[in-house]
């Protein structure tokens, strides 16, 4: 971070001013400005960017196509809102995500302003597209901080304390996390024991026919970038087709090309009704929404999703550049290169670093689980704070997720050099870590996952 006297100044204004409810606080960096995978801040200390907007910055920041687009959206039309209106650029902006999704069939899409807001409108889409109330949905799931994506959500009891009742009749069960196993297995030896859990749950508990659907991340993502077996995704799809109920993704964090694809399902050969949509599509500025099957999308009547900013102007043509960078770039493919090379090098920090317990990740969505203890799996959570903060000392925006897992999401046109300068700094914050150099009063104060 270097010296950090002006930026301190704001944080305090900050802590004054604004209720701390928004905020994850890991260091006291004050952005000013940024170019492509590096941030500046008030006291011009330069920083590496491995937060990437928190995953929402595919492209970098102010990748010269979205400020033209903006400035020249700016030119012409700043407001015009869809619920009473139409703009062109909304209808452009929709034909173009609908042929994204997988699946042989017909599409439409809903924008909204943020992921929680599409998760959301996923509970009201599965609700009355299938004239069903139950939901089935997974713990140590994140969905956002609205009341229905947060009913959905069972990552922290701090993000539900005091504020229930929840939207009710949806209906929690283990996520297939395969590194800390809820039933104290091995995969694949357990034989989806998981799968079999959901499966006594329809069985005994939730009557399927009233199921309206399955949500779920193909990744547990703010719960620590878990990656679930394929076949448990693929069991998850069977189970909504033998019983009629519409398979949900949230793919806010894994969509946009992240995981080397546009979205992380057709990977996995799944083909979901509904597939929420946000944060790298837009570049920073308020855009998420559904895409799904139109005869669900279609029982939905107006004005039940409307919004004043929902499908503005800018935000639909800053999306447009975005896609159309990642396909004149060829950025897809230069994501899963450069992912698979970050995480071959964590994979050998590993073999250094007594911290590290976990690698996994697809693309440019990477998580390195810190632990305590590489046999007992114990979540090592201060220390993965403070290798943040050492980090950030040395140079690296980096943050956690789940309860230690170090989150590395940065742009998909990472340059080399910005890539090993990162790696480097990681090794070293690790091993200062490590070697007791960093002490617990200097992350005392912050407010981490």
């Amino acid at each position: 971070m270097g010296v950090v006297k002006k930026g301190l100044d704001v944080v305090q204004r900050d802590k004054k001013a604004i209720g701390q409810a928004l905020r994850l606080a890991y260091y006291p960096v004050v952005a000013v400005r940024a170019e492509g995978s590096k941030v500046w801040d008030k006291d011009g200390n330069e920083y590496i960017d491995f937060l990437g907007g928190a995953a929402a910055l595919p492209i970098g920041h102010r990748h010269p196509a979205v400020v033209k687009a903006i400035k020249e959206q700016v030119d012409q039309l700043i407001h015009h809102p869809p619920l009473y209106g139409y703009h062109e650029l909304a209808v452009d902006l929709a034909e173009k995500l609908n042929k994204l999704p997988p699946g042989d069939f017909s599409k439409k899409t809903i924008f909204q302003l943020a992921g929680a807001a599409a998760m959301d409108l996923t509970v009201k889409l599965v609700r009355v597209g299938t004239k069903r109330t139950k939901i089935i949905t997974f713990l140590k799931g994140y969905y956002g901080a609205l009341y229905g994506a947060l009913s959905l959500s069972a990552f922290s009891t701090v993000q539900r304390r005091y504020l229930g009742p929840f939207i009710p009749e949806i209906y929690h069960v283990p996520f297939a996390d395969c590194y800390r196993c809820i039933f104290k297995q091995e995969y694949p030896s357990c034989g989806l024991a998981c799968l079999d859990y959901l499966k006594t749950v329809l069985k005994h508990l939730v009557p399927p026919e009233e199921v309206a659907a399955i949500i779920t991340e193909p990744v547990g993502s703010d719960g620590g970038y878990i990656f679930p077996p394929p076949e448990w995704l693929k069991g998850l799809e069977e189970l909504c087709q033998q019983h009629g109920m519409l398979l949900a993704l949230d793919e806010i964090q894994t969509g946009c090309g992240r995981c080397g694809s546009w979205f992380l399902s057709e990977q996995y050969n799944l083909t979901p009704d509904l597939v929420a949509f946000g944060k790298g599509f837009s570049a920073g500025v308020p855009l998420s929404g559904v895409i799904g099957r139109a005869s669900v999308m279609d029982e939905l009547k107006p004005p039940s999703a409307i919004g004043t900013g929902i499908g503005n102007p800018i935000v639909c043509a800053v999306a447009m550049a975005v896609m159309d960078v990642i396909r004149e770039e060829n950025l897809i493919l230069q994501c899963k290169k450069m992912g698979a090379y970050l995480k071959k090098r964590f994979e050998e920090m590993k073999e250094d670093h007594s911290l590290i317990g976990d690698v996994r990740g697809k693309g440019m969505l990477i998580g390195v689980d810190l632990v305590k203890n590489q046999q007992t799996r114990e979540p090592a959570r201060l220390e993965a704070s403070k290798v943040c903060w050492r980090s950030g000392e040395l140079g690296l925006i980096l943050t956690t997720l789940g309860e230690s897992v170090l989150r590395v999401c940065p742009a998909f046109n990472l340059t080399q050099e910005e890539a090993d300068q990162a790696l480097e700094i990681i090794d070293n914050a690790l091993s200062d870590v490590e070697k007791g150099k960093v002490p617990d009063t200097a992350v005392a104060s912050l407010s981490p996952w």
